[in-house]
């Protein structure tokens, strides 16, 4: 059994590698190809499709971590200023309709809801939400926040 993240990147994604490794298990971030989930318990920001995890990894559990649309539009606009050179197909797609079709496809599990967590870092969830989901204990650090945008309040009034 795996543990798959299948937010959209600048969601907490790499937050949540970090907090599942804090946590005891292996993780790969962003994997290139599924094979190289094979290795690892977890992956996060996993671009691959629901159908394909599922049948390569049955039975697996899934965070879906998630932002609100405007914070997240803001940050993607920011990250993709930040790489000037177009590293990933991803950064030039529509962002709202990326962002609303990953929400939508989210109908592929709604008979798995017991092995989906939404996961929000941005609302306020943590180390309690995802242990609760994991059955782990919490751990008595601080959830980690990585790779945030620090001028975030400054750029909202940008969009």
């Amino acid at each position: 059994m795996k543990i798959i993240n299948i937010g959209l990147p600048r969601t907490g994604t790499y937050s949540l590698s970090i907090a599942l490794k804090k946590l005891g298990l292996s993780c790969v971030h962003y994997p290139e190809k599924i094979d190289d989930i094979d290795e690892f318990d977890s992956a996060c920001e996993v671009v691959f499709s629901y159908e394909e995890i599922e049948k390569r990894f049955p039975n697996s559990l899934y965070i879906y971590t998630k932002r609100d649309f405007k914070s997240w539009h803001i940050s993607c606009k920011k990250h993709k200023l930040n790489y000037k050179e177009d590293w990933n197909s991803f950064w030039t797609k529509d962002w709202k309709k990326e962002y609303f079709a990953k929400e939508n496809s989210l109908d592929f599990f709604s008979d798995k809801r017991e092995r989906i967590l939404m996961h929000n870092v941005f609302e306020g969830d943590g180390w309690k939400n995802i242990c609760d989901f994991l059955n782990k204990k919490v751990p008595s650090i601080p959830y980690p926040h990585l790779n945030a945008s620090r001028s975030y309040r400054k750029s909202i009034s940008l969009i």
